[in-house]
């Protein structure tokens, strides 16, 4: 395909996206945590196989523990950042977009 979009960490992804060759280009958009943890928080209150956070104080300590079924936020962006001086990897700031 010519545009592929993903939230799977980077040990998942497929190898052409993870590994990219020839002249792929991978656009790896970073969050700021403490953005992901509350979106992440209301997100799962709108998906039914997601389990509802008991509380705010609950979910934010799940989040720095690593302890969401999306496993943990920090581990997923610096398996991708370990990337970052590959030619074929632009890292840009989700807030950055709005410029």
């Amino acid at each position: 395909p010519r545009l592929m979009a993903t939230n799977l960490p980077v040990h998942v992804a497929p190898p052409g996206l993870a590994d990219p060759q020839a002249k792929v280009k991978v656009i790896v958009v970073l969050r700021n945590p403490k953005d992901v943890c509350v979106s992440y928080y209301y997100f799962a209150q709108k998906v039914l196989e997601l389990k509802t956070p008991e509380s705010w104080k609950q979910h934010a300590e799940d989040f720095l523990a690593g302890n969401l079924p999306f496993g943990d936020y920090v581990d997923h962006v610096l398996g991708w950042w370990q990337r970052k001086d590959d030619p074929h990897f632009l890292f840009v700031k989700y807030e950055d977009l709005n410029k």
